[in-house]
Parts: C-alpha cells; sequence; structure tokens
C-alpha cells in the first residue's frame, strides 16, 4: 500500500466479512521502526514485517489500495491488539 511518503505495511483490523461487503477495511498503520516501548497502544512486530503498531491511528482504505498481503502477524500480537483496542474503545 501507499501513502503519500512512499510505501507502508498496515494491519487490517475489521472482519473479513465486512471487508469483503463494503470491499474497504479498516486498519491500523505499522510504523517501520519501534517508536516506544511496548504499551497497550504501541505495539512491536517482527514479522511478517518489522516495526510498530500504532493502535490510535485507524484508515479506513478501499481495496485498490493493498497491493500485497503480508500474512498473518503472531497469535501474541493479535492478542496484545485485542487488548489494546479495548483499551483504546473502552471496551
Amino acid at each position: 500500500m501507499n501513502f503519500a511518503g512512499g510505501p507502508a505495511h498496515v494491519l487490517v483490523i475489521s472482519s473479513d466479512a465486512l471487508n469483503g461487503q463494503n470491499k474497504c477495511a479498516t486498519c491500523v498503520l505499522l510504523y517501520p521502526q519501534q517508536l516506544r516501548e511496548a504499551t497497550l497502544v504501541d505495539i512491536p512486530v517482527a514479522s511478517p514485517s518489522t516495526g510498530t503498531i500504532v493502535l490510535g491511528e485507524f484508515r479506513t482504505l478501499s481495496e485498490p489500495r493493498f497491493t500485497q498481503d503480508l500474512g498473518p502477524v503472531d497469535e501474541r500480537v493479535m492478542e496484545a491488539v485485542e487488548m489494546g483496542l479495548r483499551a483504546v474503545f473502552d471496551l
């Protein structure tokens, strides 16, 4: 995917059913460097891309913006993302 500054990696956080129905997906950016210590909203990732997921910054992106599927992130990362989203939305 490309933003104004060049290519960027994202983590899709919306459901496959909604993504297919709406032809878009809700995503969080994966910054290419580790920004800060791991917190509930800043989650380090090592694979399939390296960087930091920042859960306070969401994007809804249309299907044509996606150029490559890098694959799933580790289950522990997804658990941290789930906990972080619950904190961000006070769920």
